[in-house]
């Protein structure tokens, strides 16, 4: 898929006489339009689920909140790992891609997310102190801390952010010609159905840097033109 992005951008490009683009600003580009789709994703998201809570949305195929969240499950990775005891608690190193917590299980009891504050303030109270029955996690930066620290495996589900899109390539007669097999290469990570609006966005970018370039090579030839005509003087 991110060949075919390449290519139809490249169509776009030169058929609006806008030249050529590099494999290293297509890169740049594609990855700053996933991140941007992946916030719309989940604005989309909380958007379609209020409609959905007032009875707007259509049902099966015409739900189109299901649509979105089914979207954003594109990048939903499931993990079972073991924390380590610190005091009266179980820290959890969270893996480098997360980006949102969305559940944690410990076996099949749900561990309740709150925040650092009541989760400290819970551990200290009496009567409602984190049980294995009920017991609560919170986040602090990288660390997921999860009591009682007698649940020392969680099962952990996650929002990962987008993989880095890296199109390769090898150089025949200096045209870059795209190279799937290099090690460094990373498809598109992206359901097909958003393929468009990837398109359009990369364009879109791609465009203004284009425009951009050419008025700077113009600045730049007139700048060179004066200093020239200074030095005869």
């Amino acid at each position: 898929m991110l060949d075919k992005l390449f290519n139809t951008v490249l169509g776009i490009l030169n058929k609006a006489q806008l030249g050529g683009l590099s494999p290293l600003h297509f890169n740049l580009f594609v990855n700053n339009a996933l991140v941007k789709i992946y916030g719309d994703l989940l604005a989309d998201l909380k958007s379609n689920v209020r409609k959905q809570n007032w009875h707007l949305e259509g049902k099966d195929l015409a739900n189109f909140s299901e649509h979105i969240r089914q979207l954003v499950e594109h990048y939903s990775e499931i993990l079972v790992y073991e924390g380590t005891v610190v005091g009266a608690e179980v820290q959890f190193t969270l893996p480098e891609d997360m980006e949102f917590v969305t559940d944690v299980f410990a076996e099949n009891i749900k561990v309740d997310k709150i925040n650092y504050s009541d989760y400290r303030l819970l551990g200290a109270s009496i009567y409602a102190s984190p049980s294995s029955c009920s017991p609560k996690c919170a986040k602090t930066g990288r660390i997921l801390r999860v009591s009682p620290a007698t649940i020392t495996t969680i099962i952990l589900n996650y929002l990962r952010r987008p993989k880095v899109a890296n199109w390769t390539y090898i150089e025949v007669d200096g045209k870059a010609m795209y190279n799937s097999s290099a090690n460094d290469f990373e498809e598109l990570d992206l359901p097909y159905s958003l393929f468009d609006k990837v398109t359009n966005l990369v364009v879109e970018i791609a465009s203004t840097h284009l425009r951009d370039f050419e008025v700077t090579k113009v600045a730049n030839a007139e700048q060179a033109q004066d200093a020239s005509i200074d030095n005869k003087q």
